[in-house]
């Protein structure tokens, strides 16, 4: 008798496992009880495309006050713990800047403690959670995401006490399951992609602007690219203006500014007259229409003053061959005279280059830059550097500056000077404390360097 008594036992105790499994899969029975759901995108994706992935926390506000306990060690706003590893991060999803505000109710994340946004859904009762991250998908397939979930602890009474307060009796752990996350990702299509796709995956948009709009042969300017979107922005080459009778790129300041991409060029003026220059465009393949696209800023207008310069060699009128033995040596001596002009040309025209900068200190690039941009004061002495020193501005910052400088015939005094400043300003930009007389000080080394 006690055999079959002791198998019945057995029984009904795998029976209440079970049932209780079942229980902690849905965070519970009670009405109110946390849930868990995914955030993941509903249409078609394709290699390269940014979605939004995480997940949704739902918990009924009367049994967030009446049943949650506080068993963490720092107070939460929800005491819950999300357990997604993959909201960090893997090889099949990168993570996409920017990060999320830092704001909102506090909860658990895996191992860390993170805010997210926080709205009522007062027709279900419930306070809603999100946790999201931006990620692109790096290839295409299948792409595969363990089931995120929600643990917490809960009680069904709690005592109140003197000293320790509201006192939990009975807690116990629960948890709450969400689906297996499961995307196919598709690989870019091979129809309508032209030799000019660089990689840029998104719906995106383009503009540019030229500063100053007039400036004299020789000196320089910036051409301001801003490019917007959903994708990744700096998954692709941004288009670069052409080098032609107008204007010669010397250097490239390329960052990331408030969700945007600003790409600086910094351009050497060339021959006299009013030019239009041609759009910055660059192909993406957007997701949306699910097709490849051409996206371009405006032209822009740059007037230059001074002459107009004529092409080195003009094309000569075409005339029969000539093989005799005089031909070939006045061809030859026409040769060298030419390379010998376009040298000497080529120093006038470097001599020229750097007493426009000294004269007009940069204008384009560094006072009427920060003049209109009071947050780009860093930015723009680097271009001026950058010019001064015949490099791109993001080459200018370095524990040598002050050597450079020296070496590019600058006072000693005055480079270490310049060099602390710049170190402060570009300090400033990530967290530090940016000087109080950032302007004057840039204003005294822009006009030591000029003179």
């Amino acid at each position: 008798m006690r055999g079959p008594r002791l198998h019945a036992l057995l029984a009904l105790v795998v029976c209440a496992a079970a049932e209780l499994a079942v229980a902690e899969e849905r965070g519970g029975d009670d009405p109110g009880a946390p849930r868990v759901e995914l955030i993941a995108p509903s249409g078609r994706v394709y290699a390269g495309q940014v979605v939004s992935l995480g997940v949704r926390v739902r918990i009924g506000r009367t049994y967030a006050e009446e049943r949650l306990v506080q068993s963490f060690q720092t107070r939460l706003d929800l005491p819950v713990r999300v357990v997604a590893p993959w909201l960090d991060g893997t090889d099949e999803i990168v993570p996409v800047p920017p990060a999320p505000p830092d704001e909102g109710a506090t909860l658990a994340l895996n191992d860390a403690v993170v805010r997210a946004p926080v709205r009522r859904d007062d027709a279900q009762g419930e306070t809603v959670v999100e946790v999201a991250r931006r990620f692109r998908l790096a290839e295409p397939g299948e792409l595969a995401l363990t089931a995120p979930e929600l643990r917490f602890t809960v009680a069904a009474r709690f005592d109140d006490d003197v000293l320790r307060g509201r006192v939990p009796r009975d807690p116990h752990d629960a948890r709450a399951v969400a689906r297996e996350l499961r995307l196919d990702v598709r690989p870019l299509p091979d129809s309508g992609r032209d030799a000019a796709f660089g990689g840029a995956v998104g719906t995106f948009t383009a503009r540019a602007r030229v500063s100053p709009a007039r400036v004299t042969s020789g000196a320089p300017a910036r051409i301001v690219l801003e490019i917007e979107g959903d994708g990744d922005l700096q998954g692709f080459d941004p288009p670069r203006p052409a080098d032609s009778a107008a204007l010669h790129v010397e250097g490239v300041l390329d960052e990331i500014r408030d969700g945007r991409r600003v790409v600086t060029y910094v351009v050497l003026a060339g021959s006299g007259g009013t030019h239009t220059l041609p759009p910055l465009e660059f192909t993406a393949f957007d997701p949306a229409q699910e097709r490849y696209v051409v996206v371009r800023t405006e032209p822009l207008v740059l007037a230059i003053e001074g002459p107009e310069l004529a092409p080195l060699f003009p094309p000569a009128a075409p005339r029969p061959p000539d093989r005799t033995g005089a031909a070939l040596l006045i061809g030859l001596v026409l040769g060298l005279v030419g390379l010998v002009v376009l040298l000497l040309l080529r120093g006038r025209s470097d001599r020229r280059y750097v007493a426009g900068v000294d004269a007009s200190r940069a204008a384009a690039v560094s006072a009427g830059a920060y003049a209109a941009e009071g947050d780009a004061i860093a930015g723009a002495l680097a271009e001026y550097l950058a010019v001064r020193l015949r490099c791109p501005p993001a080459a200018v910052v370095g524990p040598d500056l002050a050597e450079r400088l020296v070496r590019a015939g600058v006072d000693a005094g005055l480079a270490r000077e310049t060099a602390e400043l710049l170190e402060e300003l570009v300090a400033a930009r990530y967290g530090g404390t940016a000087p109080a007389d950032a302007r004057e000080r840039t204003d005294r080394v822009l006009d030591a360097l000029s003179q």
